[in-house]
């Protein structure tokens, strides 16, 4: 009463997506606001035979509102402590409570373009699955909101979906059960469940696709300046490696999940080597997001190491510069010291008592002539033999 009747908590106008299929076809309706009443209080069609399996139902939600997840619990009698880990946002994993199944996903969606001509930008969502179990396997029920550890848990902040594709996986799996002579329809919820674990994977994938082209372009781009490296390249690829931890861990999640699917027997007969295909997916781009983690850490080292011995290189020419530089002056300094010596000893001033020079060679008449001579012959000879020695 409070879900149909509450006018505090208004419901968009679709605010569910129910989807009753069988071999035969698929039923699509959105259950808005005006039909609560009689969906939750409603059933579904019977199979056109007496002895068919009944429909099964897939039931979506986009965005969490507590009361329409409460009637949704009390109608399909969905776990308490599951209903938590959705209010909760657990990490990826799948539970069986009783007879029936609950999974939750860690998604992340690729909002950016994959031809690595700008920074990736990636969308964190949260799936909860419940699924009904053996022998009917009829009922899925699935919620999907904005991550709420995303602020926190991703590196680089949250990225808001404005290409809606967050629920492009919605939209997939739409189109295959509306589509003629569609295998999902021929299989049980618990197909459909793996369908959805197989499609977050996708995304995952298409995530470390989009990393390793921009890894693949920031590669190419030349980041290393006479000031070192580039400022905003040393930024993004040290953010692309934390964003790719995070990514590594999610796999790593799914890779858990899909190992507790295969080792319960009652979902693992009908999809064996389907579920075998998705763990390879996941595997492979596990394997991948590591490679591209080291392959961060790898390019950051290398361009450390060209950026110091390009500083060795250069601290090395302002030495070798220097050195000539002191060289040239002490050649000088060591031609011009004997010049300066004998103008030294010739400019002093000693005399006699009559105010005669006591040196002799200042009372030679062409003395000064004579001096000029010698400064002039060892400045030519000198300078050519530092000029023979420095070649």
């Amino acid at each position: 009463q409070h879900v149909i009747k509450d006018s505090a908590h208004p419901f968009a106008a679709e605010s569910l997506m129910v989807v009753d299929y069988g071999p035969q076809g698929a039923a699509i309706k959105y259950v808005s606001k005006a039909k609560h009443r009689e969906f939750f209080f409603g059933h579904r069609k019977r199979p056109p035979l007496e002895h068919d399996l009944p429909l099964v139902r897939w039931v979506h939600m986009n965005g969490l509102d507590l009361n329409l997840l409460l009637a949704l619990t009390v109608k399909y009698g969905l776990h308490p402590l599951c209903v938590e880990d959705v209010i909760e946002q657990c990490p990826s994993k799948i539970d069986r409570c009783g007879c029936h199944y609950f999974a939750a996903v860690e998604q992340l969606c690729l909002v950016s373009t994959p031809d690595g001509t700008e920074p990736v930008k990636v969308h964190g969502r949260h799936v909860a699955i419940f699924c009904s179990g053996p022998p009917l396997f009829d009922t899925l029920v699935t919620v999907t909101e904005p991550d709420h550890d995303e602020k926190e848990d991703w590196p680089g902040g949250p990225v808001r979906d404005t290409v809606g594709a967050g629920e492009a996986w919605v939209t997939r799996l739409r189109q295959r059960l509306s589509s003629p002579h569609s295998r999902l329809r021929e299989r049980r919820a618990d197909f459909l469940m793996h369908q959805i674990i197989d499609v977050s994977a996708d995304e995952l994938v298409k995530v470390t696709k989009a990393y390793t082209t921009r890894l693949h372009v920031l590669e190419g781009q030349p980041h290393i300046t006479s000031s070192g490296i580039d400022g905003r390249w040393m930024e993004e690829v040290s953010l692309m490696e934390l964003q790719l931890q995070v990514v590594g861990r999610r796999l790593k999640g799914l890779q858990r999940t899909i190992r507790r699917v295969t080792e319960d027997p009652d979902l693992l007969p009908s999809s064996t080597s389907y579920i075998t295909d998705v763990k390879d997916h996941i595997d492979e781009a596990h394997e991948d997001a590591m490679y591209l983690v080291a392959k961060c850490k790898m390019l950051l080292e290398e361009s450390e190491r060209a950026v110091d011995e390009h500083q060795r290189k250069t601290r090395e020419r302002a030495a070798d510069e220097l050195n000539r530089r002191v060289f040239a002056l002490t050649v000088a300094t060591a031609i011009f010291s004997p010049m300066h010596f004998t103008c030294g000893v010739y400019g002093m001033n000693f005399v006699n008592a009559q105010g005669t020079p006591t040196i002799p060679e200042l009372l030679w008449p062409h003395g000064y002539l004579y001096f000029w001579m010698l400064m002039i012959t060892y400045l030519v000879g000198s300078s050519g033999f530092a000029i023979w020695f420095w070649r």
